[in-house]
């Protein structure tokens, strides 16, 4: 008896283990523009001819495959599952295009990941946050990966709207629109943007390329070229938002803070903000009641490298012109490279070369060339930690500077 009642048992452990590796199971759907579109799109010859369909089909863990080609969208995208987007030739060869007839894309799924689209032309306007995120909005969570956000329009948030959560990796967010705030991105009591490029977006009101609204982080970006309307060429940080190791030039505000504006709150930490313009106050940084710089080099700006309003600001470990009140913070020229093809590395005599802070927690372990983000001990201002070049090469490029130094001259307003 004894041996029945063990084989019954092990027969249904089995069978469970079985039923569970069943539901576990993970399915592909396939789209293709010249598929047959019959369900279940199980392979390229039966693929959906439209994204969604084969998006509704799919569960948790589950793929859809996407092959190259122009989706143009009769309602936005919608993904609600913890799913796989990915396209088969990445983002140049695989368009989803909403026709100016709505979003491209909403995720609302904390597991989903999307990778590999263009996402263009999305036009939004109504009631917040009906109006955000044209391009992409991100309703609590979600991952988009390899994609480029571009040409879309909304009342906030261009591109992409990350409203409580979301993460923008590895993208390009550029030329989007909006008639209020966040010309490219709209961060929204979280989201995470990283190892990005932010460029060429406009706003009609506040951050031309990135508004954080209280929290949200832009990590190891490039964010060049964008205007604003009104205060925050390049970002905007409006009672709180973290940007760490970006590279933040040629941005412009037709008011203030043509490079970053801190409204009673943000954290800078590690980067570099140069050749910026703004028509009033601080064409790198203004700071009205509130900010924290730390590492972040503020230099080389269209006249005013930073402008200070209130209390509560500080600056310190910071290379600025001319002298702010601040632990460690320093003056001289930061040396940028003559030489390499990144033009805002540090030259191997730059006085920003160990010489930041390593007790703020979010210094990053990488810098934005991708390399450890600290050397010798110390971290260096900016956004680039100083890779060390052999002896030889140090006294070539010593003399090569001795013969091209540039002289600077900046002024401060309040």
């Amino acid at each position: 008896m004894n041996h029945l009642h063990s084989y019954i048992v092990l027969c249904i452990l089995m069978l469970s283990i079985l039923l569970s590796s069943t539901d576990a199971r993970t399915e592909t759907f396939y789209v293709s523009t010249n598929g047959l579109h019959k369900i279940p799109f199980a392979d390229w010859t039966d693929a959906a001819t439209n994204i969604q369909s084969a998006v509704n089909l799919a569960k948790d863990t589950d793929t859809v495959y996407v092959s190259n080609g122009y989706y143009t969208l009769s309602s936005q995208l919608v993904i609600n599952h913890d799913i796989i987007l990915k396209s088969k030739g990445g983002a140049d060869a695989t368009i989803i295009d909403a026709d100016m007839n709505g979003r491209c894309l909403y995720v609302n799924s904390i597991g989903a990941e999307i990778n590999g689209f263009t996402f263009q032309n999305g036009y939004v306007y109504g009631e917040w946050p009906s109006n955000a995120g044209a391009g992409i909005f991100f309703d609590g969570g979600g991952v988009v990966r390899n994609s480029i956000v571009t040409f879309n329009e909304a009342e906030h948030g261009g591109g992409v709207c990350c409203f409580q959560g979301g993460v923008v990796t590895n993208c390009e967010v550029s030329a989007n629109l909006v008639t209020g705030n966040g010309g490219g991105i709209y961060l929204f009591q979280g989201g995470v943007v990283e190892a990005s490029l932010i460029e060429l977006n406009d706003a009609e009101g506040l951050g031309g390329g990135v508004y954080c609204d209280i929290t949200g982080s832009v990590i190891n970006c490039y964010v060049e070229t964008n205007q604003t309307e009104l205060d925050g060429g390049g970002l905007y940080c409006s009672n709180g938002g973290t940007i760490v190791n970006c590279l933040i030039v040629d941005n412009d505000a037709s008011r203030s803070g043509g490079g970053v504006y801190c409204r009673r709150g943000g954290t800078v930490v590690n980067c570099t903000i140069a050749d910026n313009s703004a028509d009033s106050r601080g064409n790198g940084v203004r700071c009205l009641s509130g900010g924290t710089l730390i590492n972040c080099i503020i230099y080389f700006n269209d006249d005013v490298n930073y402008a200070n309003f209130g209390s509560g600001m500080n600056y310190s470990y910071c290379c600025t012109y001319p002298g702010i009140s601040g632990a460690g913070n320093i003056t001289n020229d930061p040396c940028f490279s003559d030489y390499g093809i990144l033009i805002y590395e540090l030259a191997p005599y730059s006085p920003c070369i160990d010489t930041g802070t390593n007790l703020f927690s979010v210094i990053g372990e990488k810098d934005l060339a991708g390399n450890p983000r600290v050397i010798d001990g110390l971290v260096d201002m900016g956004a680039y930690e100083f890779v060390p070049e052999p002896g030889l090469v140090y006294l070539l490029l010593f003399l090569i500077r001795c013969f091209s130094l540039r002289h600077h001259e900046y002024r401060i307003s309040l």
